[in-house]
């Protein structure tokens, strides 16, 4: 005897080959990507210093002047100066004060603390 000559096998053979075809044509809506335009566009120093509110999105040029201490640094861009945290995992590439690189982060302002940007992401441009 056939498996496919018992009418609920056949049932449940039809709904099980729907189920798995609706789920492989439906699988690639679910996976969609943005590629509009970024919340954080390409600022100066002295824009994020006058203008921004606490945790903006920031994404920067300029060049990485000095380590102050841990994995904190002091980032410039020409227009002016913030300190710059850069965990040591994202700072994995090496950077001198001529090195021009773009930033990627969250402008974070604490009353009492001086402003600084916590850096989440960061590229090596091109050196001066």
């Amino acid at each position: 005897m056939s498996i496919y000559k018992d009418k609920r096998m056949k049932k449940l053979l039809f709904a099980l080959s729907v189920t798995i075809g609706w789920t492989f044509l439906t699988s690639g809506l679910f996976y969609a990507q943005y590629k509009g335009p970024s919340a954080a566009q390409l600022s100066t120093v002295s824009d994020v210093l006058a203008n921004a509110k606490h945790n903006t999105h920031v994404h920067l040029k300029g060049k990485i002047t000095h380590k102050i201490e841990g994995e904190e640094y002091m980032f410039s861009d020409g227009t002016g100066k913030i300190r710059v945290e850069i965990d040591n995992h994202i700072f994995t590439m090496a950077v001198d004060e001529s090195t021009v690189v773009i930033i990627y982060g969250e402008y974070e302002k604490f009353p009492m603390f001086s402003p600084e940007i916590d850096v989440d992401a960061m590229t090596i441009q091109a050196k001066a």
